[in-house]
């Protein structure tokens, strides 16, 4: 039987500030592969090298990883519209975002 902080996340890390490539079956070692590599600065410093069971399945994870960076980047903007809006500056949208 699982206990309840068995379903608790553990060493989470937040996959923000990153780029996502496909990677090689031959320089990869391995078919299906993409590679995470994160930003100088970010909290993760080692780059991720992934692979999925087939081709439609990488697709699906590159894909995915990409909206969650758009995501970000909304969140990000709408918190300083937030933060610039409290002291009365005020900016049109489509110039906030990052």
């Amino acid at each position: 039987m699982r206990k309840e902080e068995d379903l608790e996340p553990q060493n989470f890390k937040p996959l923000n500030d990153f780029a996502i490539t496909e990677v090689d079956e031959k320089s990869a070692g391995r078919a299906f592969a993409f590679k995470i590599v994160f930003c100088k600065g970010s909290i993760i410093q080692k780059d991720l090298l992934l692979s999925a069971q087939n081709d439609t399945d990488r697709r699906e994870w590159i894909d995915a990883f990409r909206q969650h960076q758009i995501d970000t980047i909304n969140a990000r903007s709408r918190f300083l519209e937030k933060k610039l809006e409290k002291v009365g500056v005020m900016v049109p949208r489509a110039t906030v975002l990052i």
